[in-house]
């Protein structure tokens, strides 16, 4: 991961959420028992409707704008830490990059827009149906949203016009959704989750310069939409959940 898709701000809140899960579970041997790392991936679907019925343009280098094909999905990676509270209840910390991609053009003129966003979560979860290897629940999650990545503008002989990074202020994002587990082992799991997103960003910018749509309000990239995914979620520490079903 470069830098252009983990600004500063985006670091320290890692860097924060990370020491702040270290600390709970350094501070209680029933943390630590429960503690468990989620790797995940799946599909987002974005609104993203600014974008979607827009007319753009960059660097000054077009004459009637940049049209784009609909922006409605992309993949998704997220990075899990947390522990269980209870056999029922856990609590976990994660790290999502958002892949939101689309390519537009103006006459012979090429725009290739990268709309990736780093989400930064606190998630609550609740698993009060258990039989056998199956534990069945949800979760709701709250955190941040920033934009990540940039806008490429290329004419023809792939000659470049303009490169440039995108920028701004952080959104709220929530998330509210269904979840399945299956026991592989007495420490590995697999997870599918089914939701929905909450998330939007008002200050979009490239280049430092605000992206204005054509009537000069603010372009909104909304990334609010379904979330589908599955992961493999390890447990690590101390005995475990005694919960957990037992393999021979």
């Amino acid at each position: 991961m470069t830098d252009r898709h983990l600004n500063g701000k985006s670091a320290r809140i890692l860097v924060t959420t990370a020491t702040i899960l270290a600390l709970l579970l350094g501070g209680s041997t029933q943390a630590v028992a429960g503690g468990w790392f989620k790797v995940a991936g799946g599909v987002s679907g974005m609104a993203m409707d600014d974008i979607n019925n827009g007319d753009f343009r960059f660097y000054d280098n077009t004459i009637n704008g940049f049209n784009f094909p609909d922006l409605d999905s992309g993949f998704s990676l997220s990075f899990h830490l947390g522990y269980d509270l209870s056999p029922e209840w856990s609590l976990g910390f994660s790290w999502d990059n958002q892949y939101a991609r689309v390519e537009g053009t103006d006459v012979d003129i090429t725009a290739d827009l990268n709309l990736d966003a780093n989400l930064f979560m606190t998630h609550l979860y609740w698993t009060p149906l258990r039989t056998g290897r199956w534990a069945l629940g949800g979760a709701a999650g709250l955190g941040l949203i920033f934009p990540t990545g940039d806008v490429e503008i290329t004419g023809e002989g792939n000659v470049n016009w303009g490169q440039g990074e995108i920028t701004g202020s952080s959104g709220l994002a929530l998330e509210i959704m269904g979840l399945a587990e299956f026991a592989m082992s007495g420490s590995t799991s697999i997870e599918l989750t089914v939701g929905w997103r909450d998330a939007t960003v008002d200050d979009f910018k490239v280049e430092n310069r605000p992206a204005l749509k054509e009537d000069g309000t603010p372009i909104v990239l909304d990334y609010t939409g379904y979330i589908v995914k599955a992961g493999v979620k390890f447990m690590f520490g101390g005995d475990g959940d005694q919960d957990r079903p037992e393999f021979d």
